[in-house]
């Protein structure tokens, strides 16, 4: 969900914390009219720019959150943050024909009443300029969860037991509620960029949310 591109929007203006950055398609092209919101949070909704720049202020300081961007014909997408992290965002949203191509690949449909989680796992604290992880173990304790690992092209993979080097995956059809995911494997140790309390090696308390898919970026040591 990553992708490059350059925020060159407003600065925040120091009233609390903000997430910026940009969105964009899977071309790399920025992407407007896409809804940007603040889960259970008391910050006005703001859309996307049409070359895809946001800032959506003010966010709670030293706080997880969870920020969603929705558009038409695209897959509603929950992003996990930490507002400490004043790393610019570059996001990119999945075609909702695409998701239906992702499913099949691992004998499943996409149910709108469940939840569904992704992840990409980067070998650094820069995604624009480090590697994937691949050999990593996902696993999470949400029954009935359709779990995948995506290859190299980018596609859920069914001989996959572990990350390939696109370093992502995750699971399908989650019942709404908050679940214990963790990453084992790889001779690494992989931390969100969400959650600083965070115990390495420990299990992330991960929302899903009917309808939507919640994506993590993690780091990789």
């Amino acid at each position: 969900m990553a992708c490059t591109g350059t925020y060159d929007g407003p600065p925040a203006s120091g009233d609390g914390a903000a997430a910026f950055g940009k969105v964009v398609s899977l071309l790399g092209d920025g992407l407007g009219d896409v809804s940007i919101c603040g889960l259970d949070l008391e910050v006005a909704c703001v859309t996307s720019a049409s070359n895809g720049d946001f800032l959506l202020e003010p966010l709670p300081v030293a706080a997880d959150v969870v920020v969603t961007m929705d558009k038409p014909e695209h897959l509603r997408t929950a992003y996990l943050h930490h507002t400490d992290v004043a790393q610019e965002w570059q996001k990119t949203l999945m075609p909702s024909a695409l998701v239906d191509t992702m499913t099949s690949r691992v004998d499943t449909e996409f149910d709108p009443t469940l939840g569904h989680v992704m992840f990409i796992l980067w070998a650094g604290p820069d995604y624009g300029a480090f590697d994937r992880v691949p050999d990593v173990t996902f696993t999470i304790d949400a029954p009935g969860a359709v779990t995948f690992y995506q290859a190299s092209g980018g596609l859920p993979d069914p001989e996959l037991d572990a990350t390939s080097s696109s370093g992502s995956g995750g699971a399908f059809n989650l019942p709404p509620g908050t679940w214990s995911v963790t990453f084992s494997g790889g001779g690494v140790t992989c931390e969100p960029w969400f959650s600083p309390d965070f115990t390495p090696g420990g299990p992330i308390a991960v929302p899903a949310i009917a309808g939507w898919a919640s994506y993590m970026d993690l780091v990789c040591t």
